[in-house]
Formats: C-alpha cells, sequence, structure tokens
C-alpha cells in the first residue's frame, strides 16, 4: 500500500500489524463484494493466480491491486459500522485513513518538491532529478550504446529500460540463476549472454554469488559507481585482470549491509 518498509524505524511490529489488517481485512471484504461487484474480487484472485505462477521477481506487480485490496478493507470497516456501530466503523475507518495520510503525504511533498527541481533538459545526467545510484544506471547504459557491440547480449536488472536505452538484447538474471541452477555460466554462454550488468538495485547483485567460481573468466569493463559495474564474461579464457577480487569484496559488502539491517530491526 505504499507504506515505508518499515514504517516504524527499528520495529517489526507495524510491519504485522499492517500486514495483518490488508490480509484480513482485504480478504473479508472482497468476499462481501462478490455480489455488488463480482468483477473485483475475480479479477483480484485471478491477478493473484498469475503472480503464483510468475517465475521470477514481481515487486512491482503487486501495486496495480493494492487499491483494490484497500478498497477491500474500507468495504469491511463498513460492514463493521454496520454491524457493531457506526461510531465503530468510522473510528476504525478513520484510524486507517490517518494512518496512510501520516505516512504517504510527506513522501509525496517531498517527491513533489524533489522533482520541481529537476533539470528536465538534462534529466538523466543531472542529480536534481535522480538518486546518484540511478545516474550511475544511466551512465552504464550511455557507455553500452556507445561501446557494445551490436549483437551484444546483457545480463541485468532493469532489463527492460537497459533494453530501450541501448537497443541490446538481455536477459533477467532470475532467468539464468533459475534455469542455469548450478551451471549458470554455461547456460550464459549457450543463450549467448556475454555481458552483465551489476547494480544496486534490489536482485541486481544476485548473480555476483554463482559467477563467483567462475571469476577468473569475468572481465571488468567499466566501473560506474554506486555498485553498477559492466563485466564482459569470456567462458573459455582464464584472464590475469578479472573479477574475483571485486566480487568477494561485494559479495562481503552485502552480507555485512544484511547483517546491519537484522540489526536495525
Amino acid at each position: 500500500a505504499g507504506l515505508q518498509q518499515p514504517t516504524l524505524q527499528g520495529t517489526l511490529i507495524d510491519n504485522i500489524l499492517w500486514g495483518s489488517v490488508l490480509i484480513v481485512c482485504g480478504l473479508i471484504g472482497l468476499y462481501l463484494l462478490r455480489k455488488k461487484a463480482p468483477a473485483i474480487p475475480v479479477y483480484f484472485v485471478a491477478y493473484c493466480g498469475v503472480l503464483l505462477l510468475y517465475p521470477y521477481k514481481m515487486t512491482r506487480f503487486f501495486m496495480p491491486v493494492a487499491p483494490l485490496l484497500l478498497l477491500a478493507v474500507f468495504v469491511t470497516l463498513r460492514a463493521i459500522a454496520g454491524r457493531w456501530g457506526e461510531r465503530l466503523g468510522i473510528g476504525l475507518g478513520a484510524l486507517l485513513s490517518g494512518s496512510l495520510l501520516f505516512i504517504a503525504a510527506p513522501l509525496a511533498v517531498h517527491t513533489a518538491i524533489h522533482s520541481s527541481k529537476c533539470d528536465r533538459a538534462h534529466a538523466m545526467t543531472s542529480s536534481t532529478c535522480f538518486a546518484p545510484d540511478r545516474l550511475a544506471f544511466f551512465s552504464a547504459t550511455r557507455y553500452a550504446n556507445e561501446h557494445l557491440p551490436a549483437d551484444a547480449v546483457v545480463l541485468t536488472i532493469k532489463e527492460a529500460a537497459f533494453s530501450y536505452y541501448t537497443g541490446r538484447k538481455v536477459m533477467h538474471p532470475d532467468q539464468a540463476v533459475q534455469q542455469g541452477r548450478k551451471d549458470v555460466p554455461g547456460y550464459l554462454a549457450r543463450r549467448g549472454v556475454n555481458y552483465a550488468l551489476i547494480t544496486p538495485f534490489v536482485g541486481g547483485a544476485e548473480i555476483v554469488q554463482p559467477l563467483l567460481p567462475y571469476c577468473q573468466h569475468v572481465e571488468i569493463v567499466q566501473d560506474f559507481g554506486w555498485r553498477t559495474i559492466l563485466l564482459k564474461l569470456h567462458p573459455d579464457t582464464t584472464l590475469e585482470k578479472n573479477a574475483c577480487a571485486t566480487f568477494t569484496d561485494m559479495i562481503a559488502s552485502i552480507k555485512a549491509e544484511a547483517a546491519d539491517s537484522t540489526t536495525e530491526e
């Protein structure tokens, strides 16, 4: 529902609370909507069924049904008002609405202020438009567009955006990990993937672990900062200057960040 994770820094109780409210009240609301608006629960169930079958990451695929889930929650609160009293239903609705506004309003204001300062004439290179990690990704796309062969196939998160800006063929890392299993480099070689772009985005560095045993066959082409690194794969060549040290440091850094995050929670 657009809530920060966690909404109360350093705690898990708020996430458990919100998750319980959304799941329990949402399911009840969808059940109540089955007669007045049957298309909503049917669409919701069908959509979730597709997500269950989808084999890769679905981070933002939940967003289209979030408004329907919130609607179902408010339908549940209205039913509570009709059954146990108007004041209780109104109070719960006000509490939920107030909580959402309390969290979302500052974020919306911050986004609006930041967007108003964006230099749209140079958006892809301006720090007033994008965070540094996004700018590093755009730098990588410009480099790839200028230097990579036209027939290059690149393994990367944000594969749609990368392909749009570079015109190169792409593959999502999840496909390589799931299809390649114990021989990811072999799978990549069979599919003609000869480059990889590591990024700081969710899942952007997961390919490093399965490539670590073969790091002597991986060349660092360009480091754009912010853990955004373009690699070239040489399956049949052992390189003196390879990515082994970079991979080892990156994995250690990711593990340390994960440990720090767990400690905070």
